[in-house]
Order: C-alpha cells, then sequence, then structure tokens
C-alpha cells in the first residue's frame, strides 16, 4: 500500500535502517530520559493536584476571612475612635525613623482638624492642659510602680537582731512649665502584734526630674529589739509572730481632662429640632456619645485618678432654655485604666481648676468655683473656691476616722476610707456671645493637683531570740 504523503513529512519515516539502529542504540546505553524519583512520583500526581485544589480554596477563602475582619475592625475603630490610640504607637514607632521625625508632628497637627462637609467652622485646639492630655496617651513610663516589690535577704528574724528590707520603684511625673522638679518622699513602717513602729527609710526623700523615669532604690532598717514577741506566742507550737513590714510614698501628680463643647446659633438649632436632623451633622467625633441628648464625653489624661467632665444639651447656644443655665459637672475619682502597681488614694488636694473659651461665662455665684488669672490665651480661668478645697481635704475627719499616724502616714482606716469616696463639683454655665451661627467646637479643660499616697507591703516572720525560755 502506497504511503501518505504526510508519512515521509515525518523525518523519523525518512530515516534510513542504520540511523533508525544508531538511534535506538544510543537511546539504549543513554538510559531512560526520566529520573527515578520522577517515576516513582507518578501514582501520585493525581493526589497533588487534589492538594493544590484544597490549597487554593483554603486560600481563598482564608483572604475573605482577613477582608472582613479588616471591615469589622475598620468599623469598630471608627465607631470607637480606637484608631486614635493605634496612630499614636505607629507615630511614635516611626518617628524614631531618620526623616520620619519631621513628618511625623505635621502630621499630627493636620490630624487634630475635624473635617466637616456642611463647612461647619471647627476651631483647631491650643489648649496647653489638653496636649497634655494627649501627651500621656501612649506614655507607658507615667506614674508610679515598685519594679521590685518589697523583699528581705531572710524572711525569719529574731528580735534581737536588725531587720533589714529593700525594694525598687521607677516614677515618672507630668512635666508642667512651672515646675520643673517634684520632691518625692518615702517612709518604712513595721506593724506587728496591733504596733506600729517606723524604720530608717534611705532616701527619705528624692528630688526627680518632671517628664523624665528615675529609678529609686529604698532600704529600710529596724534596730535590735524594735519589736517584742508576744509571750502567748513564746508558748506555742511555731513560735512565731506575722511582722508586716510598708514602704510608704508620697508624690505630687497632676491630671487633666478635656471636654469638646459644641456652639450653634438658636434658629439653627430649632430648625434641626422641627426637622429631627442631626444637630452635629459633618462632625465625626469619638467623643459624643447620644446625638440626640447631647451627651460628650470627656477624655482624662493618664494619672492615678481622673477627672471626668459632662452635662448634657450639646449643642449649646447663647439663649439657653434652662434659666439656671447649662450643667457642668467634675468628678474626681480613681483612675479605671490606668492600673498603678499599688493601689493608693489622694492625701491633700492641693488645687482645682478650670479654663473656658472666652465666650463660656462660669456662674461664680452658686458654684464650686471662682475666676482667677488666666495663664493661656483666648481663655479663662476659675479654681475651685478656698472653703470647698478646704472641706475636701478633711475627708477623714469628716467621716469620724482618725486621719494620721503619729509618722504622718495616712492610718490604716483613712486609706481605706478615701480609697472608696470619690467626689464632685458642680457649677453653671452660659454662652455670652456666638462667634458664628454654624456650628462650631472648642473644649474646656481641667486640671487637678494632688499629693497621691500609696505603699506595697513585705510579711515577715519574727522570733523569740536564741536561748530564751519557751
Amino acid at each position: 500500500m502506497a504511503k501518505n504523503q504526510k508519512d515521509y513529512d515525518d523525518p523519523y519515516l525518512r530515516e534510513s535502517k542504520y540511523e533508525k539502529a544508531k538511534r535506538v542504540g544510543g537511546r539504549i546505553i543513554e538510559g531512560p530520559r526520566r529520573d527515578v524519583s520522577e517515576v516513582l512520583k507518578l501514582p501520585f500526581l493525581p493526589l497533588a493536584g487534589i492538594f493544590k485544589w484544597i490549597l487554593f480554596g483554603l486560600g481563598i477563602i482564608i483572604g475573605i476571612s482577613i477582608l472582613v475582619v479588616a471591615v469589622v475592625f475598620s468599623f469598630n475603630v471608627y465607631r470607637t475612635g480606637a484608631g486614635d490610640s493605634l496612630y499614636a504607637t505607629l507615630s511614635d514607632s516611626f518617628s524614631k525613623v531618620p526623616g520620619v521625625s519631621y513628618l511625623i508632628p505635621k502630621l499630627r497637627e493636620a490630624g487634630t482638624v475635624i473635617t466637616d462637609p456642611s463647612q461647619a467652622i471647627v476651631k483647631t485646639s491650643n489648649s496647653q492642659w489638653k496636649s497634655s492630655v494627649d501627651a500621656t496617651e501612649v506614655d507607658k513610663e507615667l506614674g508610679l510602680n515598685f519594679i521590685r516589690k518589697p523583699y528581705s535577704t531572710s524572711n525569719l528574724y529574731f528580735t534581737d537582731e536588725k531587720i533589714l528590707t529593700d525594694a525598687d520603684l521607677a516614677i515618672k511625673i507630668p512635666k508642667e512649665e512651672e515646675d520643673e522638679t517634684s520632691i518625692v518622699s518615702f517612709g518604712c513602717l513595721g506593724e506587728s502584734n496591733g504596733e506600729v513602729k517606723e524604720g530608717t527609710v534611705v532616701p527619705s526623700k528624692k528630688e526627680v526630674v518632671k517628664g523624665e523615669q528615675t529609678s529609686i532604690h529604698l532600704s529600710c532598717e529596724f534596730p535590735k529589739n524594735t519589736f517584742i514577741v508576744d509571750s502567748s506566742i513564746l508558748q506555742s507550737e511555731t513560735k512565731l509572730q506575722p511582722l508586716k513590714v510598708k514602704f510608704v510614698v508620697d508624690y505630687e501628680f497632676s491630671s487633666y481632662a478635656f471636654w469638646e463643647v459644641y456652639t450653634k446659633g438658636y434658629e439653627n438649632l430649632r430648625e434641626d429640632r422641627q426637622l429631627e436632623e442631626d444637630p452635629f451633622n459633618g462632625i465625626k467625633s469619638k467623643y459624643i456619645v447620644d446625638r440626640k441628648t447631647g451627651k460628650v464625653a470627656s477624655q482624662p489624661s493618664k494619672a492615678p485618678m481622673r477627672i471626668v467632665l459632662g452635662g448634657l444639651g450639646q449643642p449649646y447656644s447663647d439663649r439657653s432654655e434652662n434659666e439656671n443655665g447649662n450643667f457642668l459637672g467634675f468628678s474626681f475619682e480613681e483612675y479605671g485604666k490606668y492600673a498603678p502597681a499599688n493601689k493608693g488614694v489622694v492625701r491633700e488636694i492641693k488645687d482645682i481648676r478650670l479654663r473656658l473659651p472666652n465666650n463660656f461665662v462660669l456662674d461664680t455665684e452658686q458654684g464650686d468655683f471662682v475666676e482667677t488669672e488666666t495663664q493661656e490665651d483666648n481663655r479663662k480661668e476659675y479654681e475651685v473656691r478656698p472653703e470647698k478645697l478646704t472641706e475636701l481635704n478633711a475627708r477623714c475627719e469628716r467621716l469620724g476616722v482618725k486621719e494620721k499616724l503619729t509618722q504622718g502616714y495616712l492610718s490604716e482606716d483613712c486609706f481605706k476610707a478615701l480609697i472608696l469616696e470619690d467626689f464632685s463639683l458642680r457649677t453653671a454655665f452660659n454662652v455670652d456671645y456666638l462667634e458664628t451661627e454654624e456650628l462650631t467646637v472648642d473644649e474646656i479643660t481641667a486640671k487637678a493637683e494632688y499629693l497621691y499616697e500609696t505603699y506595697d507591703t513585705l510579711v515577715l516572720n519574727l522570733r523569740k531570740p536564741q536561748g530564751a525560755a519557751a
């Protein structure tokens, strides 16, 4: 049978018998082209394909999940304002990169301006106290921490030998323009069998630079025979008497807070209510808690105690619907978010002040504050009434609790009573005039200076002297 034309086009068919034999022989000598390992993989190739499809499917599922989580996270950040803390942490890290350190302050400055699509007039804050609040937001060193709690080389002492204890702490106090340094005081008390004795603590005082973290080593010594083991314990099986050693620290601190206050023309507000429109239209702020009631949250600085400012009815206008004016509340309480190493209390309040925009007027006749000279431009400043300050500093006496021990530190009863007690101040204010009828935001800021007392303890054991009768 004749061959087709395409058969002659195949180079293998055009080979001579000699060339075919040579080619086949060469292949035999060369051996198989495939590697043995590839041959062994052949039965598993279908499984590999299936496994790749499974991985591909998982990749799609994981990708969609990450996208959903990112969307939910972004929404929560927008809703709660948590992005501010994240931005502050990231910018603090990037600020250490050469070249970026110049841009970070510019970005922060731009981030403080609220964008308002409805072209409401928004002031950029220049408040010094608001800056102090922002500065403490990501400062992990701020406050006092016992970096090594009270300790001793032995947990058992005979009463006729010296008792030695130590502690290590770190402290950082907010920096202020008027005072560069602050004095921190230390004490050491030992309590055993109902008796409280003062030990010798070194150092007893320490000057620290504000705005810088300072590490301090404390040592406390009780001389021989400072404590006596009760005679009934001498006859007991254990023959041990507990000794509680307390390191006390007194240091000055300042708390700050700012509260956004919005103003709007009376006719514009009335129109908003009639049309049931959002009076804060165009403003996105994490501090606006309830747009219907006009509740706006304040922001406290990181400190042992926090200031909470508040009131209802925002935005405010120059025509108040309440004849007594707009309510302004001031609360002073333990800072829930800030967790110092040890519990503490406000031993003495030094000063409490408020700063308001120039067009705000505080009621000094009925409230707890009186006007004073301001140290900041475009602000009015008020301080707590002297008689109210005296009343606040006599809290333990008012509660019928002994205030101080003979050594000058707060008694245990007074300390516990002050931990449980928060206090509030109140006043009223009016808006004297409006700079514009459109929506405007400013802030009321507050500051409290106080002496804070905290302590940490160590429990040791006392035993009768060697050779003493059982």
